[in-house]
């Protein structure tokens, strides 16, 4: 870590902790390194900070994108890039997004400033991004002197135009007429709040982009520069797309109680709905029940955040990890707020909920089978898994891989479509009513719970997943500690109708290597599941235990080789830890 000055505004600042060589971007949920300042000799040239700079606003881009309003195969243009503190994580972000089918929207940063563009090569190039165009230029309404017109760029398949340029965007979209004509971005100019026309060039955006048909546009409620009337403002270029992106974020364009958000933000919180849902009410332990039993869409009771109720979000607390039977270390964790990084989700858990297990926290969970989870998020992000579809996570224990899904199912999805439901399923009444208290402790909506054994039969406590009424399903992961053959025995029209892709946990090695193995084998080959991949991780203390993933045809396993097929490949060393808290991209 390394202190750093923040500046609010010309007399206002504060002295605040920040990674020293790795930043993570919350809107924008990607992580970016940088181990120098690349000959920069400046204080401020540093991203961590500019992480949390205009938050709102890059919240709002990032949910645009997410809910495709904004396409991350289309390019954007960044004028006025400074030293790449949105151009970089846009571009790490947009490659997040597509599938295996298209490549990212090319990010092209333009900056009159050869040492902020140097110094943005040089990150991307550390971060092996390869989706970033640059040009050192002015940007303006002609090709004369240091000046280019966006025109005369050759930028095709324009999705976002973002214009920073202090007092010159009404020049930047003269020279960019016919790029705005032909292309109908959405776009950004930075200018001032209120009445449009306050300031000249207020007054020229607004003619220009109202006679290019960009009649409707929203002013960001934020601070973006050392004087206190600069706003960001985004134009839609249809009435089609001002309403889709109104269903997305039209929520973050409301005026704050006190006033426009400061230009950096460090704890954004989301806005209450204003649609009459009811409150959540996390302290209220629930009961498990023994019968499926969904959640209902609730909204936080602010007296029942971390914030309301005293908890300060960055506490950290030291708990044990165990690798193995014999082998383990104390690490520092969150103690109430969480980083799931595969799935890119936070989660709060103010409480135990009545459980007193010391292991009973999710903050350890989040490198858990840490290689299988980075698997599972990137089939979801490249669309070899639908997030509308549903989810049944039998033997779902604590919730530590049914509730960052939910979370994650919910971010990744359209404005048009719901969140696939996930199914926690465990025989713990303990566990599940912990699951369901922390679900409405983070406002989760897509979660529903059975508690249960699954089996082959529904006699006693067992219970056969073919009479659970579960449709549209997209994942079944199945880790029973030896029942996956019973369950799949009372799964078989389940499996035959909806063809869902299969997680069964196992053995390593040669399958047939143990009964439940050789069986889970026989049946799921009878249904036409012949590939499969083994997780090269240990998923439990015993040193042959593995996830192995099914693929219910040949089309599903050959896109998600194309996604994901290099994490399959046994690592030096042999299989990773049962946690892992280091876990780089393979070359």
């Amino acid at each position: 870590k390394v202190s750093l000055t923040v500046k609010y505004n010309k007399k206002d600042s504060e002295e605040r902790e920040f990674g020293k060589y790795r930043y993570y971007f919350p809107e924008e949920e990607v992580y970016l390194n940088q181990s120098s300042n690349y000959g920069v000799e400046n204080e401020h040239m540093s991203l961590s900070r500019h992480a949390y700079h205009e938050r709102l606003f890059r919240r709002i881009i990032a949910k645009l994108y997410r809910a495709g309003v904004l396409d991350p195969s289309k390019n954007l243009v960044n004028s006025g890039s400074n030293m790449g503190d949105n151009a970089l994580p846009w571009a790490r972000m947009l490659e997040g997004l597509v599938g295996p089918s298209k490549s990212p929207g090319k990010v092209y940063a333009i900056d009159p400033s050869g040492e902020l563009l140097s110094y943005t090569v040089n990150i991307a190039n550390e971060n092996s991004i390869s989706n970033l165009c640059t040009r050192m230029t002015f940007i303006g309404d002609t090709n004369e002197g240091k000046f280019a017109k966006l025109d005369d760029l050759g930028v095709e398949n324009l999705g976002l135009l973002h214009l920073d340029l202090e007092g010159g965007e009404g020049n930047a979209i003269s020279g960019a007429m016919k790029l705005i004509t032909d292309q109908r971005p959405v776009i950004v100019t930075e200018g001032h709040a209120g009445k449009l026309g306050e300031g000249d060039n207020d007054e020229r955006v607004r003619d220009q982009l109202v006679q290019l048909g960009y009649k409707k546009s929203n002013v960001v409620p934020e601070l973006c520069g050392f004087v206190e009337t600069c706003r960001n403002r985004i134009w839609w270029p249809d009435d089609e797309t001002e309403a889709a992106a109104m269903a997305v974020v039209g929520k973050y364009f409301e005026a704050p109680e006190g006033g426009p958000l400061k230009m950096y933000t460090f704890d954004l919180h989301e806005p209450e709905s204003s649609d009459g849902l009811p409150l959540c009410t996390p302290l209220n332990t629930a009961a498990a029940q023994e019968r499926m039993t969904c959640l209902e869409a609730c909204r936080p009771d602010p007296s029942n955040t971390l914030e309301g109720l005293g908890l300060d979000p960055s506490e950290k607390v030291s708990l044990t990890v165990k690798y193995n039977k014999k082998d383990s270390e104390e690490r520092e964790f969150g103690k109430y707020r969480y980083y799931f990084p595969e799935e890119e989700v936070y989660l709060n858990q103010s409480s135990n909920y009545g459980v007193e297990n010391e292991h009973m926290s999710l903050s350890r969970h989040a490198y858990h089978e840490r290689l299988f989870r980075r698997i599972i998020a990137k089939l979801y992000r490249a669309g070899v898994l639908d997030p509308s579809k549903n989810l049944v996570n039998s033997g779902s224990n604590m919730g530590d891989n049914a509730l960052p899904w939910a979370r994650m199912l919910e971010g990744l999805v359209g404005p048009s479509k719901s969140p696939g439901k996930v199914y926690a399923i465990d025989p713990s009444g303990e566990l599940l009513s912990y699951t369901v208290n922390i679900a409405n402790e983070n406002s989760i909506s897509n979660l529903c719970t059975r508690m249960t054994f699954i089996g082959d039969t529904n006699e006693g406590k067992f219970a056969k997943l073919d009479d659970l009424g579960v449709e549209n399903l997209g994942l079944l992961h199945l880790d029973l500690e030896g029942g996956e053959g019973n369950a799949i025995s009372g799964a078989m029209k389940l499996i035959t109708d909806q063809r869902p892709v299969i997680v069964t946990e196992g053995h390593a090695g040669k399958l047939g290597e143990g009964d439940n193995d050789e069986r889970v084998r026989d049946q799921l080959v009878q249904l036409g599941y012949k590939k499969s991949n083994v997780v090269p991780e240990l998923c439990g203390f015993v040193e042959t235990c593995r996830n192995r993933i099914w693929w219910p045809d040949d089309e599903t396993e050959a896109a998600a080789m194309a996604v994901v097929g290099k994490y399959f490949e046994a690592p030096e060393g042999g299989p990773l830890k049962m946690y892992t808290f280091d876990l780089p991209e393979p070359e």
